[in-house]
Formats: structure tokens, sequence, C-alpha cells
């Protein structure tokens, strides 16, 4: 009777803390905006097409029109995390449901295939406590929750990483080794920084290259090499052809190789950063800044409880193989740099290595003759150390009002709302209620637009001082994909196309909604600072005012005024003049 009674508790537990983990992955999916390097990919995803003024020059501003070949990745990173996003959109809408959802599943199915392999390459309590370690981190939930290329790219490099083990461990099954280079193509053509995971295998191969060859021969590894290239084939095509007519590669794999094309002059500069002390002390800054000073510190013990472990020859394969993909990912951050979107790749490593050191370390705990005092003393130590951490990433991650004080009780880096959601919103229920049917740009001509895309249409024009990368998911999406009058103060200029809101409202039959910023940390850095955009704005929005033209305020999720919305009717005419 104890044992069933014991199973269902221990059951009942299982069940709540499954949903308490659910909860901490998708409850943060709704409320933080989409404002970087996010929302430029989002927007590529939606409508497989890849085109950024600002500096960054594309195919289609090369030739007028976008090559066969130009479809197959993009011009700053390769394609694969864009494809698994634009399926998501292709389900479920331009939403930011669509565009989250998928980083979150890659999250969670890390943490699954953590629990899998390690289950199979040792027992079930180790790898109860690497998937554990791995659900609880605040860094992998903001990885997820911040839609980076990286929270996909680690399912891959979760997977190539295994797989190389198996075919080392097993005899050099010729499975594993097919599986390894498929999935290591995979995580390249996510992001190039899966880099380190050649490193491993070069090592290996070194140590153990009589036995390999003797194992599985020639053929075999020509054959594990023709499935990476035909993975990796797009990527190729794509770079021998942007080498082949504009002399250089990929935005991204130009900065590796020290290319600074005047294509992509904007982040040209971006370069291999050889001060490797400081990287290296980077990545441990990193490491801190987004988990919990008692998490991050168990993780950099058990990297040194590795390196102990090897020194002292008491380690198993594994360990030796972990070490050496752990100092990989040191050598490439310290090369590459250490910025906190790159470093989040770390958190799927970083969680096995925790979860074979808290099992040592239990392991140590129970054959000391003081066991009785410090094998509970040691599960209630991980137990307050994981609560905390678990804490620590809701409050980051998940509560709108964080408690306590910033970098002790959440990480800086929390994902902010400054109201683009609440925009969103607005928008879809009062002024683009339906949407056309969506297009793909594929030449120049496909963006012109005429007086027909605005008839009996309403209007949007917006403040061009707002966040640069926001505007392209939460306005440019809307003119580029299906041809939907908004459009940015820009269009008003007179170095522009110097349209007037009088022929707007003519043409379209409509009102005109102008979206105004309120809030500082709403405008971009760069277009504010520049007279010509922000006087446009600000002098649209004075004149409003002077005419008492009626508006919709938008909060953000703090309560704070956000947008304004006016809505300009025609009798508004003083601004046609």
């Amino acid at each position: 009777m104890k044992n069933i009674k014991y199973k269902k508790i221990t059951y009942i537990l299982g069940v709540l803390l499954g949903l308490l983990i659910l909860y901490l992955w998708f409850g943060g999916i709704f409320y933080g905006d989409i404002y970087s390097d996010n929302a430029l990919n989002s927007f590529r995803a939606l409508g497989w097409f890849d085109r950024l003024l600002g500096g960054q020059s594309t195919p289609i501003d090369w030739f007028g029109r976008v090559p066969g070949w130009a479809i197959l990745s993009f011009h700053d990173a390769p394609p694969l995390v864009f494809f698994i996003q634009h399926i998501f959109f292709f389900f479920l809408g331009p939403s930011l449901l669509a565009a989250r959802l998928p980083f979150i599943f890659a999250g969670l199915s890390s943490a699954f295939l953590i629990f899998y392999f390690i289950k199979k390459i040792f027992n079930l309590r180790i790898a109860i406590l690497a998937a554990l370690a791995f659900l609880a981190n605040s860094y992998a939930v903001w990885a997820a929750l911040a839609g980076y290329l990286e929270g996909i790219q680690q399912v891959f490099i979760v997977l190539a990483f295994f797989f190389l083990f198996l075919f080392l461990q097993n005899d050099y099954k010729t499975k594993y080794l097919y599986l390894w280079s498929g999935f290591l193509a995979l995580s390249l053509i996510s992001k190039y920084t899966s880099l380190f995971l050649l490193i491993p295998p070069f090592i290996f191969a070194v140590l153990e290259y009589k036995k390999i060859f003797r194992k599985i021969g020639c053929k075999k590894i020509i054959a594990a090499v023709i499935i990476f290239f035909a993975i990796a084939a797009p990527v190729i095509i794509y770079n021998l052809n942007v080498y082949k007519t504009r002399g250089h590669f990929d935005a991204a794999l130009s900065s590796i190789v020290g290319m600074h094309p005047d294509d992509f002059i904007t982040i040209s500069g971006r370069k291999a950063d050889f001060n490797l002390w400081g990287n290296f002390r980077s990545t441990i800054s990193t490491i801190f800044a987004n988990n919990s000073y008692p998490f991050a510190l168990a993780v950099l013990f058990s990297f040194a409880w590795l390196a102990a472990k090897i020194a002292r020859r008491k380690n198993t394969k594994f360990d030796l193989y972990l070490a050496v993909n752990v100092a990989s990912l040191f050598v490439m951050f310290s090369f590459f740099g250490a910025g906190v979107r790159f470093v989040s790749i770390i958190t799927p490593i970083a969680s096995i290595a925790l979860g074979l050191a808290f099992y040592d370390w239990y392991k140590l705990a129970e054959g000391n003759r003081l066991k009785k005092i410090l094998v509970p003393a040691y599960i209630s130590l991980i137990a307050a150390m994981l609560i905390f951490e678990m804490f620590y990433a809701f409050n980051t991650n998940v509560f709108r009002k964080p408690i306590g004080a910033e970098n002790k009780m959440f990480s800086s880096y929390r994902i902010k709302n400054y109201g683009f959601n609440q925009l969103e919103d607005y928008i879809r229920k009062n002024l683009i209620t339906d949407l056309p049917r969506k297009q793909s740009p594929r030449s120049l001509a496909d963006l012109s637009f005429s007086n027909e895309d605005f008839t009996g249409r309403n209007v949007i024009i917006f403040d061009d001082r707002i966040n640069w990368f926001a505007q392209y998911w939460y306005f440019q999406k809307y003119l580029n994909y299906y041809r939907l009058p908004v459009i940015s103060t820009s269009y008003l200029s007179q170095s522009g196309p110097a349209l007037k809101i009088k022929d707007l409202q003519e043409i379209s039959e409509r009102d005109v909604h102008y979206i105004y910023p309120l809030k500082e940390n709403i405008l971009d850095t760069t277009r504010k600072a520049n007279s010509e955009i922000s006087s446009i704005g600000i002098n649209l929005a004075e004149k409003l005012d002077g005419l008492k033209v009626p508006y919709d305020i938008i909060k953000n999720l703090a309560g704070e005024d956000a947008f304004k919305i006016y809505k300009i009717s025609p009798e508004y005419s003083p601004l046609g003049n």
C-alpha cells in the first residue's frame, strides 16, 4: 500500500512539474514584441523573400529580379530556420504565435532528445537531471522566446552531437555516421556557428583513424560526405553564384573568411575578433547574465569537473567527448565573439554536463561515511538551485512585472513589451480585418504599386522614426506581401514620392490613419537622429493636433501610452495643401 501511495504522489508531482514547465516555456509567447533581427527573419520567412534596405543589398537589388538560385538561401544567413518558420506561417498565418511556436517546439524537442540519448548512453537518473537542467534553464527559455536562428539551430546541434558519439561508441556503425553527417549539414544550414561541431570529429579521427578506416572503409566515408554535401547543396549553390556574380559570399560567410563587401555595407564590418582572452571572459559573462548566479556557477563547476576527471584519468569516453565539444564552443566564441544570441547554443551542452556532474556528486555523497547527512543536504541543495533557476526563468521570461533586482532575480536581457503587439492587434481588428492572397515578390516590378492597390482600403501611415527592425514585421509585411497601403512617412517626403494625404484619401475613398510613437524606446536610434526623417513625422503630428484630429491611444502591457493612431477624415482639408 505504501508503494502504491508513493507512486501516486510521485505521479501527481511529476504532472504538476510538467505543467509548470509547459507554462514556463509557453507563458511568455504573447508578451514580448519582435524588434530585432528576429523581426527581419520572421518578415523574410513569411514571404520567402530576401530584401532589406538600409545598406544590405540582395539579389533582387543586383538583378532587378530574383534568380532561381537566389531562392535557395538568404543574403546574411543560411535558409533552414527560415524554411521551418515559413511552414508555420503557411498553416497559422502571419501571427506572433506562428513566429514563435517553432522555436518553442525546438527547445522542448532538444530537452526530449537530451533525455532520450542520455538514458540510452547512461541511465534514467542522469537523463532526468540533464533534461531538467535544460528545461529550467532561463537562457534556454529566452532563446526559444527570442526567436533568433539559434533557437532552432540547437536541435540539429544536439542530434549531430549525439550521433557522432554513438558512432564512436558503437563500433563505428555506419548508420550513425550517415545520421551524423546529415544532421551536421542541417545544423550548418541553420547557422554557420555550428562550425564548432567540426572540431570533435577531427580530433577523434586523429585518435582513432586506424580503427575507423579498418571498420568502415573509404566508400562509406565518401557516402557520408555525399550526404553532407547533398543536404548543404542549397547554401553551396547560393554562395557559388553570389561569388560568381558579385565576387563575395553571403554576408555571414563573408565575415567568417574576412571579406567586407560593399553589398552589405552596414554589416560588412563584422569579422572574427582575435581578442581571445576578452572574448573568453565575455562568454563567461554572458552565461552569468542569462542565468541565476547559482546555476551559472554550477555550469562552470560542471565544466571544471569534466576537466578534473580527464586530468585524473577517471573519465568515461563520453566525458572526453563532451569536454572536447565544450572546448570547441569556447574556442569558437573566443575567436568570433560572444553575443548573447550566439552563446545560447551552449545551453544543451551545458545541461548535459550539469546532469552528469549532479549524478557524480551525488555518488560521491552517497559513498561518504557521512552519507546520512550529506545525501539529504546535497539533494536539497540541487533542488533549491533548480527551483531558484526556474523562478529566475519565470521572472525573466513570463512575469510581466519581474520581482526583485535586475541581474540578481531576473536577466536584463528579458524580452520587452513596448506596445507593438497591442498595435498589431488594433490594426487587425480595426483597419486590416481581412488579408488578401499573399504574394512572394520575384522582381522589383512586383513591388511597384498603383492606385488600384489603394482603392477601397484603409491607408496606414507610420512614423519612419519607429524601430527599423520592428517596421518590417509589424508594417512592411502588409505592403510587400499583401499589397496593402501601409507606408512610412518617407512617402510624404519631398525627396521621396511626395504623396499628399488628401490624394491618398481620394484614391482610397477611405480615411487615412497615422501611427505616431509616444515613447522614446519605440524609436530607432539612427532614424530619430536623421533630421529629415524626424521632422516629417513630428510636424505631421503637430498639424493633426492643431486640427484636433481624433485619435486612439495604444497602451503597452504596462499600461503606458505607446502609440497614437490618428483617424484623418476628408474634412481635414488643410492637410492636402
